[in-house]
């Protein structure tokens, strides 16, 4: 089981289950300053089975619950902070294969930093449950809360009605909600795919464009295509005769609408595109990189009181609207840069890069390290969050993930040959 600022995950039943969800649930509540608190699950069969034993549990605990039922992560954050409540438990594994499963675990409307994931394991020693019983609070339409929030920020005035728009929600959390704000935008022309609660996962769950090879095929017959992950937070797009974008992508455009709103510095990973540099000297702002995890993010855009930031897996992250990454908020900015036509100005501005996403299974990442370490000597070396190897025309991230038992290895450049080099490094070194 994984243990992280992005929850509490691992495989259903064999590593997360009835028991584990209990005892982590019970922690959570007896660590947690306050009396109300959301739970909310995404589609996974599992869910079935965990939501019902994590919200007797809080109960139990004298929580006040404010169930949510199935909803997106950054919508569950969200009535957090709109009612004003104390935390919550959203069981999802986000990105991960249907048979994961997770808690993520939030204090106010945001997750867990990691000083407080380790105080929060000192509870985990004994069970404690109270005499006294907590409310349950049926709240299943306030996802509407978060996207009437959203139609208000974006300030979209004038939608063409002939805009098509495709949409798959991978038969996820937002299967309801990504459509539904899509409506409210004044769009009537929606083309839904895998919009249904069933849980059944057709594709990958990364929203990525190797796992999209269906919508690429809609890319001459609608104006905006939409992918989401089956939880909310992350999506990519794709636009009329130019076809689907890297998820990288999604907080290129997130971040330069933000910024014609509100200038400051911006806060990414690592892992994350170095074309946001670009995006940061047009507006006269900094960057400053995190370790990966939205928790990160957020803990370095408060030390540092910058302005908008996220990760470069499809997650935009404007603090002043949502403390998470917001797979909603992002289609909001980029519909709105569409009509505008600033997200055309955007792609013709920027260069272009050679970008990979790699794993091993291998968990030896002290070995992998020193290899990579070894070949590439003459590059500038960061051990924030893993190992982060830089030089002008690129940089390569190499670290044990947060989520699942391998190593991630990123790699960006503006030269091919840089890729190459890395990709046969890989085959060689480690038989990718």
């Amino acid at each position: 089981m994984k243990i992280s600022v992005s929850g509490i995950r691992g495989i259903y039943p064999i590593e997360l289950n009835p028991y584990t969800a209990l005892i982590w649930t019970n922690a959570f509540c007896n660590y947690l300053n306050g009396k109300n608190i959301i739970v909310s699950k995404d589609t996974r069969n599992s869910g079935k089975v965990l939501y019902p034993i994590v919200i007797n549990t809080a109960l139990s605990t004298c929580k006040n619950v404010y169930s949510l039922s199935i909803c997106p992560t950054p919508t569950s954050l969200f009535i957090i902070k709109h009612l004003n409540l104390d935390g919550g438990i959203i069981i999802t594994a986000s990105h991960n294969p249907s048979e994961y499963n997770a808690l993520k675990l939030a204090i106010k409307n945001r997750f867990l930093f990691e000083e407080e994931l380790q105080n929060l394991k000192n509870y985990l020693n004994n069970l404690n449950f109270s005499s006294c019983i907590g409310d349950l609070i049926y709240a299943e339409n306030s996802y509407k809360i978060h996207i009437s929030s959203i139609i208000d920020f974006v300030g979209l005035k004038v939608v063409n009605s002939s805009i098509k728009v495709a949409i798959d929600c991978i038969n996820g959390a937002g299967y309801k909600v990504f459509p539904e704000l899509i409506e409210k935008f004044g769009i009537k022309n929606i083309i839904k795919i895998n919009c249904d609660s069933s849980g059944i996962f057709t594709r990958n769950p990364e929203p990525r464009i190797e796992h999209l090879k269906h919508l690429e095929e809609l890319k001459d017959q609608c104006d905006l295509i939409f992918a989401t992950d089956p939880d909310g937070d992350r999506l990519l797009f794709g636009l009329k005769n130019f076809g689907l974008f890297s998820e990288e992508w999604t907080i290129l455009v997130g971040i330069y609408e933000i910024l014609q709103r509100e200038k400051g510095d911006i806060v990414v990973n690592y892992s994350t595109t170095m074309l946001v540099d670009f995006i940061a000297k047009e507006f006269g702002v900094k960057v400053i990189r995190s370790k990966v995890g939205e928790a990160n993010v957020i803990k370095k855009i408060e030390e540092t009181k910058s302005v908008v930031g996220g990760e470069g897996n499809g997650g935009i992250i404007y603090p002043k609207f949502n403390k998470t990454r917001d797979g909603l908020l992002s289609l909001g900015l980029i519909l709105n840069s569409y009509v505008e036509g600033r997200i055309f100005k955007l792609i013709n501005n920027l260069p272009r890069t050679y970008f990979i996403k790699e794993k091993i299974e291998n968990n030896n990442f002290e070995e992998i390290k020193d290899k990579f370490i070894e070949e590439f000597s003459n590059f500038e070396k960061n051990f924030e969050d893993g190992l982060y190897l830089k030089q002008n025309n690129g940089w390569i991230h190499i670290r044990p993930s947060n989520t699942e038992p391998i190593i991630r290895i990123y790699a960006e450049s503006f030269e091919r040959k840089f890729i190459d080099y890395v990709l046969d490094f890989l085959r060689k070194s480690f038989n990718k």
